[in-house]
């Protein structure tokens, strides 16, 4: 299991993971998995971002969707919800939202990424096979 699916599976049942469906609850079930996979060394690409990026993408998203001037007052990003969402449900439906939003986007620019570091290396490969 991934970051992605942990996360797919926490939005189907929310209670087999924490008891009380909190976004700070969740963030920190998701944040143990993430720690743990890293210190065993089964953290892949997708989860490494996501770890280190995925506070400041919401802000940038926060930014755009809901807020031009928004300043983030913390590193959490169940607090960054809080800050711009009604009540704690509605925090946590934009977390899963957001989430899926993320990590579709993370696929579009993995395969522009993967396609040019492809002809970046058939491009070597024939350059060597000239010289």
């Amino acid at each position: 299991m991934n970051v992605k699916d942990l996360i797919r599976n926490i939005r189907k049942k929310p209670k087999a993971f924490v008891h009380e469906v909190r976004a700070d609850y969740i963030e920190y079930v998701i944040e143990g998995f993430l720690v743990c996979n890293t210190m065993y060394g089964r953290a892949d690409e997708e989860e490494r971002c996501y770890h280190f990026y995925f506070i400041d993408w919401i802000t940038e998203w926060i930014h755009k969707n809901i807020d031009n001037k928004y300043q983030r007052k913390s590193a959490l990003w169940h607090q960054v919800l809080r800050d711009v969402t009604n009540d704690e449900q509605e925090a946590v439906d934009l977390f899963f939202k957001l989430s899926e939003l993320y990590f579709e986007q993370y696929e579009k620019r993995r395969k522009i990424l993967d396609k040019h570091i492809f002809i970046d290396e058939s491009e070597k490969i024939i350059q060597e096979q000239l010289d």
